[in-house]
């Protein structure tokens, strides 16, 4: 392969040199051809500041050039220079061949390429790709792990190959969307009940603007996937392959090319219920990256609340959000030794009980639950304290609510701040 590119690529591994030196074990007996490393993030262990570096100087006995971006574990390290060991955050772009290598670990700008193909490496996946699991992986407590900023930066660059770990419910997986091949590397350090490694790394065998994946598996064998009958390499007891038992999570749908240009109009009501403007903003959707409509919604309003978050910086030195899962932590009356199902939080929340405050949210989130809750903080002779808390909802609820609630809403000091989506259809 002259012109094209062979990674050996993997994520995850959260400080675990066992798994390395399975993995570099297996590397070696399979004699497996590549032309460099790439480590997606997840290193290390930050409770075993040592272990980033020992691993990295186990994987450059593979004795290629070796590129990695820090993840979320990959915090606490001790760090020594490495010969042909990278971080990408350092020295992005990297030019091999034809091919443009560029990592983003913690730094989200974009870089300049000139016409070299991309290939990209993060730690995390974009937003709703790749990219489901557990709250816990999630910034935002939500079933999707990735980010917008990722979605940014594959719009910037259009890569042929992202390679990205975080999500371990879709570690494994490749997905080919709208000319870019997605690569859920993590994660190796996976074991089964027993102690035994299953981990796995893919080799990526890149051809001009094409790319194709093969996976590997610590103590895998190959097998028919019981499913597509592919060929494929499995740990021995699992029947289906990873693609497989994840296709549900790879439906495609059409994005209608008007949400790529959004303008937002954002007003406060205030105590008499006078309408007053306060920003007119355009919004850029990178939908080349949007997989289907449900991501789509989310991801328009993510980017709405952190356009209005921003926004408020200008009246406040300090600005909060107030997580959804929080609310009624944080409005609600204590009420200890009774279980209250969100329901009825939600359909028939007593004031009394529960709480005036919280009641008069619980109204909104009853027929929206993209409402949101910021608090407005001045921070003026070392003594924090809430000048202003604001409510933030679509315009469009105004119709389904009474004056009532908004009168209430007031009543309990929240500033109702309401936007409006304005499309330039084509």
């Amino acid at each position: 392969m002259p012109n094209g590119l062979k990674i050996l690529a993997f994520s995850d591994v959260h400080g675990r040199i066992d798994a390395v030196e399975k993995f570099v074990n297996d590397v070696k007996r399979r004699k497996v051809e590549f032309d460099l490393v790439v480590i997606a993030g997840d290193i290390g262990n930050p409770q075993k500041p040592k272990v980033f570096i020992e691993i990295l100087k186990k994987i450059s006995e593979l004795r290629k050039p070796v590129f990695f971006v820090r993840g979320n574990w990959d915090v606490n390290f001790s760090w020594e220079d490495l010969d042909n060991v990278y971080d990408l955050d350092k020295v992005s772009p990297v030019y091999i061949k034809e091919y443009a290598v560029i990592g983003h670990g913690r730094n989200a700008r974009p870089y300049t390429t000139g016409r070299n193909r991309v290939i990209l490496i993060t730690h995390y996946p974009p937003y709703g790709i790749l990219d489901k699991g557990r709250k816990l992986e999630a910034p935002q407590n939500t079933l999707h792990s990735g980010l917008v900023e990722i979605n940014y930066l594959v719009d910037f660059y259009n890569p042929i190959v992202h390679i990205f770990g975080h999500s371990h419910s879709f570690g494994g997986v490749e997905f080919y969307f709208n000319g870019v091949m997605y690569v859920n590397v993590a994660r190796l350090d996976r074991v089964t009940k027993s102690g035994s490694h299953i981990g796995n790394y893919c080799i990526i065998n890149i051809e001009g603007d094409k790319a194709r994946v093969n996976w590997f598996y610590l103590n895998g064998i190959w097998k028919n996937c019981s499913n597509c009958r592919r060929r494929v390499h499995l740990p021995a007891n699992w029947r289906i392959c990873r693609r497989c038992s994840r296709k549900r999570e790879l439906k495609k749908e059409k994005i209608p090319g008007f949400y790529r240009s959004i303008k937002v109009k954002i007003q406060k009501i205030n105590i008499d219920k006078s309408i007053e403007d306060l920003a007119l903003v355009n919004v850029e959707i990178p939908i080349q990256t949007i997989k289907d409509n449900v991501v789509l919604h989310d991801f328009v309003d993510i980017i709405l609340w952190k356009t209005t978050w921003k926004i408020l910086q200008k009246y406040h030195v300090i600005v909060v959000k107030i997580p959804k899962e929080k609310i009624i932590e944080t409005y609600g009356k204590r009420n200890d030794g009774i279980v209250i199902p969100f329901s009825e939080y939600l359909f028939s929340c007593d004031g009394k009980l529960y709480g005036e405050k919280l009641c008069a949210l619980m109204k909104l989130y009853s027929l929206d639950k993209r409402v949101h809750v910021f608090w407005g903080i001045d921070n003026s002779n070392n003594e924090r304290k809430i000048e202003r808390e604001y409510v933030f909802f679509a315009k469009k609820l105004l119709e389904k609510i009474d004056d009532e609630a908004i009168d209430r809403l007031i009543k309990e000091g929240f500033t109702p701040l309401v936007f409006e989506k304005i499309f330039q259809k084509d």
